[in-house]
């Protein structure tokens, strides 16, 4: 698949969770309905916040700013990766906690959601200029392979 396909395939996705807010009144979308289980609201405020974090290290990447830790992943992350899912029972750190923006209405959610697809907009309209850094070269190519 071409990365033109990958990225309308991704705008897509964003198109399809804006339009499912649509099933849910305000009240179900900041329930939760046991402890353990996230509400909607929370579901709608990882998926923006993780997609946030991917932009940043792309836009390290476009300013030649990007590093590649050689470290090996913890057993942990490796436990993670290997099953495709976080085992139970497992808490998110707290400093990813406190860095979550809390989403507390569906006009919320879907702001945050415009404002991604925003800047997955401007980050895919930029691509071409990355490569004109030979810093980002290296960067650029694995990123965005045509």
């Amino acid at each position: 698949m071409s990365s033109q396909k990958k990225f309308n395939k991704l705008i897509e996705v964003i198109t399809r969770y804006a339009y499912k807010l649509n099933n849910y009144t305000e009240e179900s979308f900041v329930e939760k309905k046991h402890e353990d289980v996230w509400s909607a609201a929370e579901v709608y405020a990882h998926i923006t916040s993780a997609n946030r974090l991917s932009i940043r290290g792309m836009h390290k990447a476009m300013l030649g700013e990007a590093t590649e830790d050689s470290n090996p992943l913890s057993w942990q992350a490796r436990i993670i990766f290997f099953l495709g899912r976080i085992p139970r029972g497992r808490k998110a750190p707290e400093l990813l906690v406190k860095r979550t923006p809390k989403l507390n209405s569906i006009a919320e959610a879907k702001n945050a959601l415009d404002d991604l697809e925003s800047e997955l907009n401007e980050i895919w309209d930029s691509r071409f200029k990355w490569e004109q850094n030979p810093k980002n070269e290296a960067s650029c190519s694995r990123l965005f392979k045509q």
